[in-house]
């Protein structure tokens, strides 16, 4: 295929892609907390505390089976994603009823049969830990010949020398440096975890952005106060709430004490950003007799522009200072093609065009190209806020061409620092022409607009 039908090919694929703008990304809530706890197909999430299954405890809610033993085994612990933005830890509970011939557990939607085992029934099932009464679990048992019911109910009852934080926020908030300004004064019976979304509404005359928080806040009661105002949860334990960008400020009552959310939203929001980056290069250029290599200040440029949240037009360019003028401008749609590794690694696919400008035979060449690429982020990496990326584009040897440029990326919204490798290969009248770049950049937030 020749080069400009590749091209062409890609303009139109970018354009295509760019008509989905409207598409909406909603982000649901399950409507029982526990039963997706305890489906085996959620997927575990890193750990936001160090809870352990000894900070929980699990007894019988009134009349207990008689001969029962039942305690949370310790080690079973784990943090499950039940939602994008939320975590609720589970873990396994031993029961015993002795004089028992037949039993059953039922949590959630779930039900369990336990084994026999000498003169009673035994078995591990995993439960929910979420505290109180909303979270009832059911044993149905048989004993002397009678079908019996009782219930378990779960208390968050952290050990003396657990961490005294309470309050737990997920990645997604990381953004918007979400913090807390108070903790709640029962943290001996409560926690609570935070997860963040920013929307951002195209109206007119400004656009502007509006912070959707999750929060689950286990054994508060049903109604809190927020803004003087009794609020219901809106599943059990869990509140969401849309704060538009001139907030900054959450604060949360429930009985004698509160909690304060505090958290910064870009008000109003600009959709097109603009970073700069400059640092030393070893550039080498070798073609027509005028080979060269030598160190050179290499100049970026970053742009950015929101469409959705999976989607953003960015842009790349680079130039030498030196008297080649090498110049690589690239124009690509930032595409997120999935999350991984509790939603902390996000796979984006580039997929644009770009030019390559240099100086050669007394002129100045400038040639397309259609190099596509892959970038791999990690979100909060080391460091809350801080993110780290690898990423390349692409174009293999054909006819005498060939584009490579690899970036490892860290920092935060403030700067960052990168190093970047770029080899471009061109032909001028069946003359081969290769170049170049490898350094380090330290770069900038320069401007935003629109």
């Amino acid at each position: 295929m020749r080069m400009h039908k590749i091209f062409l090919l890609t303009a139109a694929l970018c354009v295509g892609m760019l008509s989905n703008k409207a598409f909406a990304y909603i982000h649901l809530l399950p409507k029982d907390l526990t039963s997706v706890v305890l489906s085996e197909s959620v997927p575990t999430a890193f750990a936001p505390s160090s809870f352990e299954a000894e900070d929980f405890t699990i007894a019988w809610d009134g009349a207990s089976p008689a001969s029962s033993k039942v305690k949370l085994l310790s080690g079973s612990l784990e943090w499950v994603r039940v939602a994008d933005f939320l975590v609720i830890p589970r873990a396994k509970m031993s029961l015993v009823l002795e004089n028992t011939s037949h039993a059953r557990v039922m949590t959630g939607d779930y039900s369990q049969i336990l084994q026999e085992s000498g003169t009673g029934v035994r078995g591990e099932v995993p439960v929910a830990l979420i505290s109180g009464s909303r979270n009832k679990i059911e044993v149905t048992y048989v004993q002397s010949g009678q079908e019996r019911k009782s219930l378990l109910i779960v208390e968050f009852k952290p050990r003396p020398n657990a961490p005294r934080e309470r309050v737990f926020f997920d990645p997604s908030c990381s953004p918007y440096r979400m913090r807390t300004s108070s903790v709640p004064v029962h943290s001996d019976r409560e926690w609570m975890y935070v997860g963040c979304r920013m929307v951002a509404v195209e109206s007119q005359p400004d656009r502007s952005a509006s912070l959707e928080i999750l929060v689950f806040w286990d054994h508060a009661p049903p109604v809190i106060e927020v803004g003087g105002v009794g609020t219901p949860w809106t599943l059990p334990s869990v509140w969401t709430f849309k704060l538009g960008g001139a907030s900054r400020t959450l604060t949360l009552k429930e009985s004698n004490h509160e909690v304060a959310l505090e958290f910064n939203v870009p008000d109003p929001l600009h959709f097109f950003s603009v970073g700069m980056g400059i640092g030393p290069y070893s550039y080498s250029m070798f073609g027509g007799g005028q080979d060269e290599s030598k160190y050179s200040a290499i100049v970026t440029v970053y742009g950015s522009y929101f469409i959705t949240e999976l989607t953003r037009i960015v842009a790349f360019g680079a130039t030498a200072l030196n008297s080649n003028y090498y110049t690589d401008f690239g124009f690509y749609l930032n595409l997120e093609n999935n999350r991984t590794l509790d939603r902390r690694i996000a796979v984006n696919l580039l997929l644009g065009l770009h030019m390559i400008g240099f100086q050669a035979r007394g002129q100045y060449f400038i040639r397309p190209g259609v190099p596509q690429g892959v970038e791999v982020i990690f979100n909060d990496a080391f460091i809350k806020g801080y993110n780290a990326s690898v990423g390349a584009f692409l174009f293999p040897p054909i006819n005498g061409k060939a584009y490579d440029n690899v970036w490892i990326r860290y920092g935060s919204s403030a700067f960052f620092a990168e190093i970047n490798y770029i080899s471009a290969q061109e032909k001028i009248d069946e003359t081969p022409y290769f170049q170049r770049a490898f350094g380090v950049s330290i770069g900038f937030p320069a401007a935003k607009l629109f």
